[in-house]
């Protein structure tokens, strides 16, 4: 029995012995996959630094992507070479010199204020590189600088958005401010200027900031407050964008005193930060930061008056105030009676100090920079990256679907933010709904130069300004009401996280500096990846949070579709965009910089448009009298009116004498710059005021006679100046030039011994267009095959045709293809004369062309070409110079107010 008993057992025993094997490994599995998931838990912090420094070294991946066109030699950006050739002098020297004899001769300049923070950080980085590389050249430094600041700001930029948010969202947030496309130039290799430096200075700032105002602050808050105090005032000793920070910071402690969401804590933090900066700005920039220019500008103003607030909060919660505070609680809100007392006090003291006429200086400045572009001088007025944006200019840097997240992502922590109100429904979607309005009005009161909504047109105006003061007046009409009307409503008003308010007063400061100037496009990068990183996390959280499995599956995909599709289009684009950013410094450049180091003396002096002096100076060794810098802004109106648009070489003379001027620097590029110039150098009444426009020679509408051949080269542009013909009157600005008309006569001639056949210019015309009619008037002259044409005919439009070759890019060459037509007013100036018509002046000779080299003035590809010409100056005895010349502004100050 025993036996048989065992028998069984040992009969049943695999298939039991198989199910305890099977259950043992099943909690085995189960028991590693916790252990994995713990052990992952534990370092999750190192996987998610590991995950920021890969989204930071893929940003420098990209940005490095231009190096081999860059060939160790050249930079990218013209400003760039300012800081390099400043650098090259610190390592060679050892510090910066005091005065820069190549800028603005004869005064010089002294760069160790403006220039000084990045020039000494490209030579030591330099230093860095070259212990271990021994070949690595100051050029090197200048080059990899900026993509080294941007993986420095990416960092800085993720801690700082996981301080405001959370980890999650700075890990999306910095993957597309590494990719997103508008982020992408300032920061690329070569382009040594100061926003790369810029923004790891302000993301720093932002960081310590931030980590100092939350209600969980860190132990040393104080050490975090000095540090963020530290950053901004460096940031504002290297670009002069501290500015967003000056603002965003004011409106900041503006609005946490108002609402009253600041602990005293972070009221301290906040005063420390503030005032920690200003000393350091001071000593790094003292010609810029002192007590006057501080007090005096719009947006250090602001940044007082949110200082101010907070102090007077401060005071108003001492004992020693309890009686005023609560008196004053029995009659308006704790935060409006410490913002009516700060604004109050302010006018008192600008008033005492700056006199009455400072409130309405300050108030009209502040309405300026808010409804006009960022500065609006002749001269910030004809640089295109200082005019207003258009949206539909954003989208050539950013994408719909990635707008669309970001605004979305801003009008959700608007609602975040007001979570906690306990009112109608109805209420807090009308707020939602106005926050909506305010964030999108920004960008679409000027959505497109054709369009209602263009910034100039009144409805678009409406839009704006009510947008922009409504909503602010609306959330403070419906702060104020509910202490009047419902006290539990206003006990319940507590904002839900005080950061909330900092990251959206930032957005909304960085979003009216994109809508302010095309240059300050690439700021909207960091302040729409920031929203465009919050929305993504929000709609994932909303989507976990659905019941029917379905609808999350089809929601994942759809967030998964939309933010990696807009990713890898950035990714995409970045890559392709920083392929083909090469030097700037073109063949051309270097030629004639060449020429001039070799054949001009080390003393020589270059006049030319203020664009290239950067060039002149690093490239050719030479000293300029403008730059890029433009710190003698008023010289640009003298070279603008007296070399370019001179009447004649007298007046052209004398000024260049006023600056010991040895050569003269013309390039095609003057072509194109022509209202620029003529604008700047133009008088009170734009005198001068003109523009070059190109005709197109219509093949298909060639008429050949037996003896001539007619060409109309078409085209369109108004009159610069009202033109008579037989009595008619042709107004400037309506009355406008649609085409030339151009024969060719054929004659036969005979010298006795043969005869032979002999092209001859028959007079042109131009046709004119006026309240639809079409009028031929003769045209004065012709310039063709290098030689001027001139033609007396009575009444004639006292313009010029230059007629140039258009050239496509198989070599093909149409000698006729092409013209330029430049008015009466072009026509009289040296610009014309000496570059376009190759005149010869007596005191003013070419020395140097590229024309018989392979770069002839041209249409090549649609594009105008041209050569590179340099003359040398000299100076009759009897050249006498006004003692206006000398200076630095012009005699009439009017030429300096733009243009309406």
């Amino acid at each position: 029995m025993e036996d048989n008993e065992l028998s069984v057992a040992q009969h049943h025993n695999p298939a039991e012995t198989a199910n305890e094997t099977g259950e043992s490994l099943s909690q085995e599995l189960q028991q590693r996959k916790k252990d994995i998931i713990d052990k992952l838990q534990k370092q999750k912090s190192w996987l998610i630094y590991i995950a920021m420094l890969a989204i930071a070294w893929f940003g420098y991946y990209i940005r490095t992507r231009n190096l081999p066109l860059l060939q160790g030699k050249w930079l990218p950006d013209v400003d760039s070479y300012a800081f390099l050739r400043y650098a090259e002098y610190i390592v060679e020297h050892g510090k910066l010199m005091a005065n820069d004899v190549l800028r603005y001769y004869p005064f010089g300049f002294d760069p160790r204020n403006e220039f000084g923070i990045l020039s000494y950080l490209i030579a030591y980085l330099y230093k860095i590189l070259h212990l271990f590389n021994p070949n690595a050249t100051v050029i090197d430094a200048a080059a990899l600088y900026p993509p080294i600041c941007f993986f420095i700001a990416a960092i800085f930029f993720f801690l700082f958005v996981k301080k405001l948010f959370n980890y999650k969202t700075a890990i999306v947030a910095t993957a597309f401010l590494a990719v997103v496309p508008a982020f992408l130039y300032r920061t690329m290799a070569g382009v040594a200027d100061k926003e790369a430096l810029a923004v790891a200075l302000m993301f720093a700032a932002l960081y310590f900031f931030t980590a100092t105002m939350k209600p969980e602050q860190p132990k040393h808050y104080i050490t975090y407050s000095l540090l963020a105090g530290a950053f901004i005032g460096i940031l504002g000793g290297v670009w002069g964008g501290v500015q967003f920070i000056f603002i965003t910071m004011g409106l900041y402690g503006i609005l946490g005193v108002f609402f009253d969401i600041f602990e005293k804590k972070q009221k301290l933090a906040f005063c420390i930060s503030v005032l920690s900066c200003f000393p350091i700005m001071m000593a790094v920039y003292p010609t810029r930061y002192n007590i006057d220019s501080l007090v005096t500008s719009m947006t250090t103003q602001i940044f007082l008056l949110g200082l101010l607030a907070v102090i007077i909060s401060i005071a108003a919660r001492h004992k020693a105030m309890s009686s005023i505070r609560e008196k004053a609680e029995k009659k308006m809100p704790f935060g409006l009676f410490v913002l009516v007392s700060t604004l109050m006090l302010a006018f008192i003291a600008l008033i005492i100090f700056k006199g009455p006429g400072m409130i309405l200086s300050a108030i009209n400045e502040a309405w300026n920079n808010l409804t006009g572009a960022f500065t609006e001088t002749r001269w910030t007025l004809t640089v295109a990256e200082n005019r207003l944006t258009f949206f539909t200019e954003w989208l050539s840097q950013f994408s719909w679907k990635y707008l669309i997240m970001a605004f979305a992502g801003a009008i959700m922590l608007f609602a975040v933010c007001i979570k906690g109100i306990k009112t109608k429904k109805t209420s807090s979607w009308a707020l939602i709904a106005a926050s909506a309005v305010f964030f999108l009005a920004i960008p679409f009161s000027r959505y497109a130069q054709n369009s209602l909504f263009n910034g100039d047109t009144a409805a678009s105006q409406v839009l704006y300004i009510s947008a922009l003061f409504g909503f602010p007046l609306l959330l403070g009409y419906f702060y104020v009401r509910s202490y009047y009307k419902d006290r539990k409503l206003f006990e319940s008003i507590k904002i839900n996280n005080a950061m909330y308010v900092f990251a959206l007063v930032w957005f909304t400061v960085l979003l009216l500096g994109g809508r302010s100037a095309i240059r300050l496009v690439f700021i909207l990068a960091p302040a729409t990846a920031l929203m465009a990183g919050y929305f993504t996390l929000e709609a994932f959280e909303w989507t976990r949070k659905l019941k029917k499995d379905a609808y999350k599956i089809a929601g994942y995909i759809a967030l998964a579709a939309v933010v990696g599709s807009a990713f890898y289009g950035f990714s995409q684009s970045s890559l392709t965009q920083a392929s083909y950013v090469g030097p700037s410094f073109n063949m051309q450049w270097q030629n004639s910089m060449s020429w001039v180091k070799e054949n001009t003396p080390e003393n020589a002096v270059f006049a030319h448009w203020w664009d290239y002096g950067y060039w002149v100076q690093w490239g050719g060794k030479r000293a300029t009298i403008v730059d890029g810098g433009n710190a003698m802004g008023g010289v640009n109106h003298f070279v603008g009116r007296h070399v370019l648009t001179a009447q004649n070489e007298t007046e052209a003379l004398e000024f260049l004498k006023s600056r010991n001027v040895s050569h003269l620097l013309i390039v095609s590029d003057e072509i194109g710059k022509y209202p620029a110039y003529s604008s700047i150098g133009a008088d009170r009444n734009y005198d001068r005021y003109s523009w070059i426009s190109t005709f197109a020679m219509q093949p298909n509408q060639i008429r050949e006679t037996r003896n001539e051949t007619v060409y109309l080269f078409a085209g369109g542009t108004p009159l610069d100046d009202d033109f008579i013909y037989q009595g008619k009157l042709f107004p400037a600005g309506s009355a406008g030039v649609a085409g030339f008309f151009l024969p060719v006569q054929t004659i036969t001639v005979s010298d006795g011994n043969e005869t032979k056949n002999v092209q001859k210019l028959g007079q042109p015309e131009a046709v004119i267009v006026y309240n639809g009619q079409q009028t031929k008037v003769p045209l004065k002259c012709v310039f063709i095959n290098n030689q001027e044409a001139i033609f007396n005919a009575k009444d004639s439009l006292e313009g010029c045709l230059r007629v140039i070759p258009t050239i496509e890019g198989d070599g093909k060459m149409n000698p006729l293809g092409a013209a330029l037509y430049l008015s009466p007013e072009v026509y009289k100036g040296l610009f014309a004369k000496l570059y376009l018509l190759n005149q010869d002046w007596p005191n003013i000779k070419l020395a140097y062309s590229d024309e018989n080299t392979g770069m002839p003035l041209a249409l090549y590809q649609g594009r105008l070409i041209g050569p590179f010409k340099i003359w040398k100056v000299d100076y009759p005895e009897n050249i006498t110079v006004p003692e206006e010349y000398y200076g630095n502004i012009p005699a009439d100050p009017e030429v300096s107010k733009p243009r309406r």
